[in-house]
């Protein structure tokens, strides 16, 4: 007879271990996780003739991944958002279904409500104020005249960049650096709003999600260390900073995206933070 090997998860020990953080789930969802594609398929090991099989899952951190899965499902009800959620998160995926949860995802989202509003922003102690700087001063005024999604949030997400920025030694003698965090978080909504409606994760290859992936891996663990609610506004930065990574790692500068994420992972480095989780990701 077969035993099945001690290292692996059943179904009633997955169900055991999420009850113990109060995370209540039956056998029936594990399942309809499994095919969504939420959890992986498991393996098996046969108990002798006319006796049937054991199932269980090998993967070491399936019992992290199965957290994961309920609590995104508890905030969007959805399976798509809860696969995107996964990837986004360092889990593996199917990249497949990743690209079909994210376009119907987009076609799902409504475009950011923009309102301009008076607002004076001095962007002069950002730069030089030669010609070729007038444009890059321009945009970050637009980020400023403009203002899109829920106040609070807003708030929140600007009190996380100012500490990542700071964390980064990202200042300038003579700007207004809170606002700077407000006029970035703004231009990311609106570039980000732009990337989510296009082809550009359905027509991304393979290795180019998965870099980008392995990328966000770093900077949501540098973010992690700037914030409590870090992992709420993860789910709001997260996207963007992924669709931005993509971006540029299709537009051909790898190597710029490789400079700057050594940085920040440096940066983490010399915090003492522990390394970005960095998981396999399945075609």
């Amino acid at each position: 007879m077969k035993f099945r090997p001690n290292t692996t998860t059943s179904e009633r020990q997955l169900c055991i271990a999420l009850a113990a953080t109060g995370r209540t789930v039956s056998l029936d969802e594990l399942t309809a996780w499994r095919k969504d594609g939420l959890l992986p398929p498991m393996a098996s090991t046969g108990l002798g003739a006319g006796k049937g099989k054991s199932y269980y899952w090998r993967e070491e951190e399936i019992v992290a991944r199965a957290q994961a899965v309920y609590d995104a499902m508890q905030r969007h009800g959805r399976p798509n958002e809860a696969l995107i959620t996964l990837f986004l998160s360092g889990f593996a995926v199917s990249l497949v279904q990743l690209r079909r949860a994210w376009l119907h995802r987009a076609r799902m989202r409504r475009p950011p409500a923009v309102r301009v509003v008076q607002k004076n922003f001095d962007a002069s102690g950002l730069m030089d104020p030669g010609a070729d700087r007038l444009l890059l001063q321009a945009a970050l005024c637009v980020g400023a005249a403009v203002e899109t999604g829920d106040v609070p949030q807003r708030v929140a997400t600007r009190a996380l960049l100012d500490q990542a920025l700071s964390k980064l030694r990202l200042t300038w003698d003579g700007a207004n650096d809170s606002g700077l965090a407000d006029q970035l978080w703004q231009l990311l909504n609106i570039i980000g709003s732009v990337l989510d409606s296009s082809d550009l994760v359905r027509e991304a290859s393979d290795d180019e999600l998965r870099i980008a992936q392995r990328h966000l891996g770093v900077a949501m663990q540098f973010l992690s260390d700037c914030s409590d609610a870090s992992e709420v506004l993860g789910e709001k930065l997260g996207p963007q900073l992924f669709l931005f990574f993509l971006t540029l790692l299709r537009s051909g500068q790898a190597d710029t995206l490789d400079r700057m994420m050594a940085y920040v992972d440096g940066v983490s480095w010399q915090a003492g933070l522990p390394p970005a989780r960095n998981h396999s990701i399945s075609a």
